[in-house]
């Protein structure tokens, strides 16, 4: 395939497309578990809407696995250092901008072996008010 218009030196780009084959037992195990089977013989075709839209059941199972994790205990008063989930719980940021928090200062972390821990006072400095309970 040659992609026709290109100012590019030395010839247009040339693309090498190669094709992918699946064996159908590949295939019927994706639909299945992306879809609801099909009523009566496994010859028959998945349904239209199964072809048109994606099962979201998958997604949300996904999602409640996430959501299910251990829970993460507040901070208490008197704490000295929180966690890095605590300090994403205390400040409703994510784990993305506490860690650039942490590489910018704003945030004081300690390493205790492989643990990161955040000093409270940065915490409470950071977000202008007491989050220890």
């Amino acid at each position: 395939m040659r992609l026709e218009g290109s100012s590019l030196s030395g010839g247009p780009p040339s693309i090498l497309i190669t094709g992918i084959s699946f064996s159908e037992t590949s295939l019927t195990k994706v639909l299945e578990r992306y879809c609801a089977a099909p009523s009566g013989s496994a010859s028959q075709p998945y349904s239209e809407e199964c072809r048109s839209e994606p099962d979201h059941r998958n997604a949300e199972a996904f999602h409640d696995r996430k959501s299910a994790r251990k829970p993460v205990p507040p901070i208490k008063e008197g704490d000295l250092t929180a966690s890095v989930a605590q300090a994403i719980q205390a400040t409703g940021l994510g784990r993305t901008k506490i860690d650039q928090l942490m590489r910018d200062g704003d945030l004081i972390r300690t390493k205790v072996g492989k643990r990161t821990l955040i000093t409270v006072e940065s915490i409470e400095r950071l977000v202008g008010t007491k989050v220890a309970r």
